[in-house]
């Protein structure tokens, strides 16, 4: 695959997802996952658009942006 992308496979016999893309990083994924549920896209607004997409998300965010990362285990 070349170019910018952002892709999302789901590989039904082995039930697994798999999150790719570009190799230089031009196109975001940002994913989040919590209560065992995945949240996926190439924008921050579709994680906060999710149920899930709390102030507990807003923390991460916030730890991310100062520190470049998230600790482990998130605040």
């Amino acid at each position: 695959m070349r170019g910018m992308f952002a892709a999302a496979f789901w590989i039904r016999s082995e039930r697994r997802l798999v999150l790719a893309r570009d190799r230089m990083g031009i196109k975001p994924l940002y994913y989040c996952v919590q209560d065992g549920e995945i949240y996926f896209g190439s924008e921050m607004k579709c994680i906060f658009a999710t149920r899930s997409g709390t102030a507990h998300q807003r923390r991460r965010l916030n730890c991310y942006l100062s520190l470049n990362y998230v600790p482990a285990p998130s605040p």
